[in-house]
């Protein structure tokens, strides 16, 4: 979708799917909708400046892709909760979106393309052992 300015908040960078807002200018959390003005997905927005790159090297996660948010050079975090491929094109209905709730599944964005990056996260936990993710440790700097 192309930029998006409200009256309440405003929000523009790419290369991310939707219309994005905040609230009150912090840009620690950022709610997504589609192009039908439902809820897609969220992205967490940590400002360059605060980033302790001494203990995690954020630059090179693909995770984490670089934008300005608000004005703030970030790091940006995305997880899509439909398929990134609806949010700009057919987007969710108000029916769909009550049979659905939040939404469908979850894509994490791990890359700078939405589309081609957007890696699809297992639905249940009895299903994870048949991909590449593994039981979680301690994060360094958490």
């Amino acid at each position: 979708l192309s930029e998006r300015k409200s009256s309440h908040d405003d929000i523009v960078f790419a290369p991310f799917l939707g219309q994005r807002f905040i609230k009150d200018n912090d840009i620690a959390l950022v709610l997504i909708y589609d192009i039908k003005g439902s809820i897609a997905g969220v992205q967490l927005a940590l400002p360059v400046s605060m980033a302790k790159t001494k203990y995690y090297k954020f630059d090179t996660q693909k995770m984490y892709n670089r934008a300005t948010v608000a004005g703030i050079d970030s790091y940006v975090l995305t997880a899509y909760f439909v398929d990134p491929q609806t949010i700009c094109t057919s987007g969710r209905d108000e029916a769909r979106l009550k049979l659905e709730g939040s939404g469908s599944g979850l894509w994490l964005q791990n890359g700078p393309d939405p589309i081609r990056d957007s890696v699809q996260s297992p639905l249940y936990e009895n299903t994870v052992n048949t991909t590449k993710w593994v039981l979680g440790s301690c994060f360094p700097s958490m």
